[in-house]
């Protein structure tokens, strides 16, 4: 993972020199590694995109010729530094990473990134380039005002280029690549996890609570999800932010790993240790938010769903959130690219009972509470 980061960063920093003319014409190129391989890509106008390709790719094509052994350890140095910066961030920013890991699935944490970070060389990055990038099946995705031929000729060419051959039944027969990692948790149980401080200055507590719902069996359940999280923000504020003043910062989030569905809410307190403001989640939870969906009237269920539909009806801004949604049916391998009309059309579906069923089979199901304590106690911190 680590050597496949240092390839993308040395690889888009020995472009950019290649690259400066085009760029300065509005021409576009971006290389990252992401969980199942590198990501190339490319953008701008469509008259000469195919002689911006050819630039990029035939340079990522020859590693051995692109890559600047004297280059490494600036960008190694800088990737550290972002590393340990991370570190240094306030709870509420580690706690995806922390949740994800105290689920079971198979994340490196930044303590184990940054161990890899000091001990790779170039010769690792030159390692993996020569044999990472060999015998791979490529995935290629155009939008904008590309039409279908030049789609074609791109395809064609990063094919031709990279050295790669892209086989349907080879791509039908891989995992998505959000693999189902999720540890399903005992129903009815709500486990402890605490992770260790990373900044030993930061005076802030924070915790999670997280409840799993469990895989969904229909589309509609993603709308339940929603519709939870779209009714709880409000109460989850005003409770644990306005009236028990625990801190700033409070949310509460759907949460979507795969196929599997969740829900959380997260505090983050400068004056409050983790288990209390674990204990105040989960009063709320069962004085407030049970009672409130227990009692939700028809009338509000169906404003509820108009929110939803407006939210969906909202065209994507610009051309990143177009590609983040495409790239989510990409991921998924689904290529399911109107699902929002399809989600518009199955609000219609939702109903109150619905709705109650899933939340409370989303209460019912198993639960992790993440805590972070700061290392310096508060009362040492006052003195």
């Amino acid at each position: 993972m680590v050597t496949a980061q240092l390839f993308a960063a040395l690889a888009t920093d020995a472009l950019a020199e290649e690259t400066d003319c085009a760029t300065s014409a509005g021409y576009q190129y971006s290389i990252s590694a992401t969980s199942n391989g590198i990501r190339v890509g490319i953008a701008g106008f469509s008259q000469h995109i195919n002689k911006f390709a050819d630039l990029v790719l035939k340079k990522l094509a020859e590693p051995s010729k692109l890559l600047k052994a004297n280059r490494f350890n600036a960008i190694q140095t800088s990737s550290k530094i972002n590393v340990e910066n991370k570190l240094l961030s306030d709870p509420y920013k580690l706690m995806p990473s922390l949740l994800s890991k105290a689920l079971d699935k198979p994340i490196y944490s930044s303590h184990e990134i940054l161990s890899a970070l000091r001990e790779t060389k170039f010769q690792d990055v030159q390692s993996f380039a020569q044999t990472h990038l060999r015998n791979v099946v490529m995935e290629a995705f155009v939008f904008g005002n590309a039409d279908l031929s030049d789609a074609h000729m791109l395809f064609s060419k990063s094919k031709s280029i990279l050295k790669t051959e892209a086989q349907g039944s080879l791509l039908h027969s891989l995992p998505p690549a959000r693999m189902l990692t999720t540890a399903k948790l005992p129903a009815g149980e709500m486990r402890k996890f605490r992770a260790p401080p990373t900044d030993l200055q930061n005076p802030n507590s924070c915790t999670r609570v997280y409840w799993q719902y469990g895989e969904k069996k229909s589309d509609i359940e993603k709308l339940y999800l929603a519709a939870v999280s779209a009714m709880a923000h409000e109460p989850c504020y005003d409770t644990l932010r306005t009236k028990e003043q625990l801190g700033y910062i409070v949310s509460s989030n759907s949460d979507v790993r795969g196929d599997v569905l969740g829900f959380s809410i997260l505090v983050q307190s400068p004056t409050k240790p983790a288990k209390f403001l674990h204990e105040r989640i989960i009063h709320f939870v069962s004085t407030e938010l049970d009672p409130m969906v227990r009692n939700y009237s028809k009338k509000s269920f169906e404003n509820l769903k108009k929110m939803l539909s407006s939210e969906l009806m909202e065209p994507p801004q610009d051309s990143s959130s177009i590609k983040s949604m495409a790239f989510a049916q990409v991921a998924e391998r689904k290529y399911d690219f109107g699902l929002r009309s399809k989600r518009i059309a199955q609000i219609e579906e939702m109903s109150l009972d619905g709705f109650k069923q899933f939340y409370f089979q989303l209460r019912k199901g198993g639960g992790i509470s993440v805590q972070l304590d700061p290392t310096v106690p508060a009362e040492v911190r006052k003195k």
